[in-house]
């Protein structure tokens, strides 16, 4: 099905944009002495490992027409629950961490705004990208569901015409 490679494409590009986006994020922020690029590159290494379990999981939904609710419980509900999870305990110690660092600033540690801004920015454009995907893949569905509505109507008229035609024929032969 052409719907669900486009899915699983668009899920393995979105985890390499956030994935390579993440690593360099984390290594930048290391380096700017920024918690919040280390923040905000936790997060987007997440995300990356979302896609790729979300990847799997649209091959399993293909691979498996019969699937039960216990399996549509654990890809639709328990993954991304996970997920959220993994994100909180992430923010959490990334928030303690900057707690600590206010209480007892050390004295040479300067953040290098300039590095912030541009990931910021980076950040920015990669969002709008994964969600110019999902704005696409909408699309594609709308149209697939459109069209199956007009075939399915056509198929209606023709056997709403067939049946009056034999209606037609057996009054004929009753006459």
């Amino acid at each position: 099905d052409k719907s669900h490679n486009l899915n699983q494409i668009s899920l393995l590009i979105a985890a390499s944009f956030y994935g390579v986006f993440g690593i360099a994020e984390a290594y930048y922020g290391t380096a700017a002495h920024s918690l919040a690029l280390a923040a905000d590159s936790a997060n987007c290494i997440v995300d990356a490992i979302t896609y790729i379990v979300s990847y799997f999981v649209e091959d399993y939904k293909i691979s498996n027409d019969d699937l039960t609710y216990y399996d549509l419980l654990i890809v639709e509900i328990y993954i991304p629950v996970a997920s959220i999870f993994l994100l909180m305990g992430f923010m959490i110690y990334i928030m303690v961490d900057a707690i600590v660092v206010l209480n007892s600033p050390p004295d040479s540690i300067e953040v290098d705004m300039d590095e912030v801004l541009i990931f910021s920015f980076v950040n920015i454009a990669v969002n709008v990208c994964c969600i110019g995907m999902l704005v696409y893949n909408l699309s594609v569905e709308k149209s697939k569901i459109n069209e199956k509505i007009v075939m399915g109507g056509a198929a209606a008229q023709e056997g709403e015409e067939l049946t009056e035609k034999l209606e037609r024929i057996s009054q004929q032969r009753s006459m």
